[in-house]
């Protein structure tokens, strides 16, 4: 770092980081765990299941500034079965400027059994006696 001594080295860190922590923060944008979005499973016992962030996504922000953010999810197609942890998607978070803050995986947490042919046979007859075909 360009000084003579040890002791001023260790100065000079010491003021770095008393700026950083005095001047920025991390800001918790998504929490890992959190219930991101609902979506319908092709072919499963049961007929929707909640999408988790697999991890958190965070943002270094000067300690006044106040950031808005947006989000874009790409699901894919779910078709039972489907494994508790399973990736089905992925969360994108832009700031205000349309800067990419992070990329999460969206994952499950619960196992959907596949319908076989009685449930298949049982959920559509309950569909046509309540209407819905």
């Amino acid at each position: 770092m360009g000084v003579d001594t040890s002791e001023h080295r260790s100065l000079d860190t010491s003021n770095m980081f008393n700026y950083a922590f005095a001047n920025y923060k991390l800001n918790n944008i998504i929490n890992r765990n959190d219930e991101i979005a609902e979506v319908s499973v092709k072919r499963g016992l049961k007929e929707k299941v909640v999408l988790y962030a697999k991890e958190d996504v965070n943002d270094l922000i000067k300690q006044n500034e106040v950031k808005e953010y947006s989000y874009k999810i790409d699901k894919r197609t779910i078709t039972a079965p489907i494994n508790e942890g399973d990736v089905v998607g992925r969360l994108e978070v832009y700031d205000n400027n349309g800067n990419n803050i992070g990329i999460v995986d969206l994952i499950v947490k619960e196992n959907i059994k596949k319908h076989n042919f009685a449930t298949l046979f049982l959920s559509n007859l309950k569909n046509i006696i309540n209407g819905y075909l």
